[in-house]
């Protein structure tokens, strides 16, 4: 059974929706542009950085977050460049190997503990590459990153575009 709205109320009511949409269409309109600002610019990292083929992230909502709110995160600090994440995949090209540690590489020693030891091949050039893609992440909000490619997500940027494909995390 429907309410008997008074004419006035419906007015006001008419008024409210028609702004709600005004800003839905504002709101799309700008994620378009964010993402066209994202996609334009990630270019010419490409353009100035020859070497750097790709860089991917992981970005998603956590399912439990030790009693706090779950909020959503884009994951820069722990990329892949060039397919190779120097944090945990120790087979990438030795050039690339450790070139956040200031030329210095962790190894395990024979009694287990951890030691550096100098990266013959470090080279600080990629150092500069890194440190400009994670720069010109950080130029974008966390709401950006999930207008443009979504949650639960492993995003991979290359010269020819981005890919995104469905990430699965704890």
């Amino acid at each position: 059974m429907s309410k008997v709205i008074n004419p006035k109320t419906e007015a006001l009511f008419a008024q409210i929706q028609k702004g709600k949409e005004e800003i839905d269409a504002i709101k799309k309109e700008l994620a378009s542009k964010v993402q066209k600002t994202f996609h334009d610019l990630s270019k010419e990292l490409f353009i100035l950085y020859p070497e750097l083929k790709s860089f991917t992230w992981t970005q998603y909502t956590p399912y439990w977050n030790d009693g706090e709110e779950c909020t959503f995160e884009v994951n820069t600090d722990y990329m892949s460049f060039n397919g190779y994440n120097e944090d945990y995949d120790k087979k990438g090209p030795s050039d690339w190997i450790d070139i956040e540690k200031n030329s210095k590489s962790k190894m395990w020693n024979k009694d287990g503990d951890w030691r550096e030891v100098r990266n013959p091949n470090y080279n600080p050039y990629y150092k500069e590459i890194i440190n400009s893609v994670k720069q010109f992440l950080k130029k974008f909000e966390d709401d950006d990153f999930l207008s443009i490619f979504d949650d639960h997500v492993e995003v991979t940027v290359t010269a020819d575009g981005v890919k995104t494909k469905k990430y699965e995390h704890d």
